[in-house]
């Protein structure tokens, strides 16, 4: 749940304008504004995956992950 709620709290302080509304004045305008914040979210995510799969990559993690973590990791089971 906090996870959630810091994800929501960096999208407002990345997004929204000084008064916590989108800003533009037509709907077509606001779609665009949500469309590209939808585009810097999932960006943000596969920059984190990519970072996340480095690291358990590295050899001394290797040691400590199971099958079942392995199955998460495409580099770590061998799949690339």
């Amino acid at each position: 749940m906090q996870v959630v709620e810091n994800w929501n709290s960096a999208n407002h302080d990345v997004f929204y304008g000084k008064d916590g509304d989108l800003t533009g004045s037509d709907k077509e305008s606001q779609e665009v504004s949500m469309l590209a914040l939808h585009l810097l979210q999932s960006a943000s995510v596969h920059v984190n995956t990519l970072l996340l799969q480095d690291i358990l990559f590295e050899e001394k993690w290797q040691a400590r992950l199971t099958d079942a973590d392995r199955r998460g990791c495409p580099r770590c089971s061998g799949r690339t």
